[in-house]
């Protein structure tokens, strides 16, 4: 999926709303219940997603990977 995207979309758009200057927002209430709605979505325990492995910097884990939509979710070591 798209979970990077909407993870970068929801950090960009609660930087703006914090923001002062020419891209001020005089209203910043949509955006943030649109941030709200995309960090509910990103907090899914079925969503994808990369960690740090604890015993080393340099190791990660992906949990929940699926090659297709429908296939069995997998955890992969990097």
């Amino acid at each position: 999926g798209l979970g990077w995207l909407l993870a970068l979309g929801a950090a960009r758009i609660a930087d703006l709303v914090e923001r002062e200057g020419p891209f001020h927002v005089p209203d910043p209430a949509p955006l943030q219940g649109w941030v709200s709605r995309a960090q509910r979505l990103l907090a899914s325990g079925d969503r994808c997603r990369m960690r740090m492995l604890d015993d080393s910097p340099y190791r990660y884990a992906i949990d929940n990977w699926r090659r297709t939509p429908g296939a069995a979710a997998k955890r992969v070591l990097l």
